[in-house]
């Protein structure tokens, strides 16, 4: 069996690729990163609550001001997101959309992995209808970073890996509640409390409802 980092969050798509692992017997080294989002606590809160559950090593938190130093609010998302308009826009990024984050994170986890001795780090990326508002949550973005894992350390067999990203919004709530995996207790929202607005909430809710009607249309229980 392997080890990996995960960067985890306690959201529905870090939880469920958390899930495939262990169920694999994989030794799973949580991470998570604060950078001063508002949803912390219970962004924590959740991760814990699985990391319990999954009987996984202990959470390691790295705290950064970088973003906080220099954007303020770091997230401000408390309009309602009109997803349909930015999948329709090309040039559209989302306003919560925060640049390099994702490049940061895959820096630090690459620097955590040393300390735990693991070659693989992971994180909860999904299928989207398009990668242009999230654009280093995509395969691309995977892609590149391996390449430049090996340009950084030649000897180095550190790989980045997204097991969830052939998986959309409503393949990943389905299989957390196939596998009686808790999803209430997960924490996806931007907000300090569940705002139901921002556009994560927005595809968490599509999920549901799109898993009850066709359920409902197929006959099929979970």
């Amino acid at each position: 069996m392997k080890s990996f980092v995960l960067l985890y969050s306690g959201g529905a798509d870090s939880t469920v690729a958390f899930h495939m692992l262990t169920q694999e017997g994989h030794t799973v080294y949580p991470l998570y990163i604060d950078y001063g989002q508002k949803a912390l606590r219970n962004e924590i809160k959740a991760a814990k609550f699985f990391i319990e559950k999954f009987k996984s090593p202990p959470l390691k938190i790295i705290k950064t001001d970088v973003y906080k130093n220099i954007i303020n609010p770091v997230l401000n998302c408390n309009e309602a997101a009109n997803l349909n308009s930015m999948r329709n826009d090309s040039e559209t990024v989302s306003k919560n959309f925060l640049y390099f984050r994702n490049l940061m994170f895959a820096t630090i986890a690459s620097i955590y992995s040393k300390e735990v001795r693991c070659k693989d780090i992971v994180f909860g990326f999904i299928k989207k209808n398009t990668f242009v508002f999230f654009p280093d949550t995509s395969p691309e973005f995977i892609d590149k970073m391996n390449n430049l894992m090996k340009v950084i350390d030649p000897s180095s067999s550190v790989e980045l890996m997204a097991p969830c990203i052939s998986m959309e919004k409503k393949n990943v709530v389905g299989y957390g509640i196939r596998n009686d995996i808790p999803m209430e207790n997960t924490y996806s929202c931007y907000e300090i409390e569940c705002c139901y607005k921002c556009e994560s909430c927005i595809e968490v809710r599509n999920a549901y409802e799109q898993l009850q009607l066709e359920n409902l249309s197929t006959g099929v229980g979970w």
